[in-house]
C-alpha cells in the first residue's frame, strides 16, 4: 500500500521528458488536484484496516519494545524519503542517529541493522 501510495504522490520523471514533474507540488494543476475516488477509496480503506491492526498488536507491547518498532519504521520512512531525493544514506547510520535523537537505548540490540 506505501509503494502504491508513493507512487501516486511522488512519481518518477519519464525518461522521455526530464522537465517534467517529480513531486506533486510540481504538478500543474496543485493545489487544485483531482483523483480518481473509486480507484484510490479501496486502497485507503485496505491501508486504515491495516493501520487499525498493527496499532492493536502495538498495545501489547512493551514500552522498549514500542520504542525499535518506532526506531526501525522512522529509519525506513527517513531511507525511503532521502532515496527519493536521490540521496543515499547508510542504513544504521541513521538509524543511530534517530535513536540518540528519540533517545532510546540501542546499546542492547543484537545487530539490528536498518533495512
Amino acid at each position: 500500500m506505501l509503494r502504491f501510495l508513493l507512487k501516486l504522490f511522488f512519481p518518477k520523471k519519464p525518461a522521455s521528458n526530464p522537465a517534467s514533474q517529480s513531486y506533486i507540488w510540481q504538478a500543474r494543476d496543485w493545489p487544485q488536484m483531482t483523483w480518481d475516488e473509486a480507484r484510490l477509496a479501496p486502497v485507503l480503506t485496505e491501508t486504515d484496516n491495516q493501520l487499525a491492526t498493527l496499532h492493536q498488536r502495538l498495545d501489547g507491547l512493551e514500552v522498549a519494545s514500542k520504542q525499535q518498532v518506532l526506531l526501525r519504521r522512522l529509519t525506513e520512512e527517513g531511507l525511503a524519503t532521502l532515496g527519493l531525493a536521490g540521496m543515499e544514506v547508510d542504513g544504521n547510520q541513521l538509524r543511530v542517529v534517530l535513536a540518540g535523537r528519540l533517545n532510546i537505548d540501542i546499546s542492547k540490540d543484537r545487530g539490528g541493522r536498518a533495512a
